[in-house]
């Protein structure tokens, strides 16, 4: 899962990189975001001026954003083949955390989506 998370913020991390309008919309974001897996499985991460850094396995005391999810669906949310908004209204996934921290998540993700050729 560590490599799928490095990838993912890699990935962000480029595209926020390369967008004016992303960097202006997230640069001074500086947040701790806390992922759990199956109820027993955590990992945690920092976004810094809009840009994802230290991730890192186990939970946090007070992360900013928590997301809590089953591994089948957060893997697919990250590879693209389930859709955020329909997993969090079927309740497959669950935000924790002020709108403007659950909004994040969202405009994170957004930098996650594969060009169109």
């Amino acid at each position: 899962m560590l490599d799928l998370l490095n990838d993912l913020a890699n990935r962000l991390n480029s595209k926020f990189d390369a967008d004016t309008e992303l960097q202006e919309k997230l640069g001074d974001i500086n947040r701790t975001i806390q992922i759990e897996l199956n109820n027993d499985v955590f990992y945690h991460l920092r976004v810094v001026g809009g840009k994802i850094v230290d991730i890192v396995e186990g939970a946090v005391e007070e992360p900013d954003l928590k997301i809590i999810t089953d591994r089948a669906t957060f893997e697919g949310i990250i590879n693209g083949t389930v859709k955020p908004l329909k997993a969090y209204a079927l309740q497959k996934i669950k935000l924790k955390g002020s709108l403007k921290d659950r909004l994040l998540f969202k405009d994170l993700l957004s930098g996650n989506k594969k060009e169109k050729k």
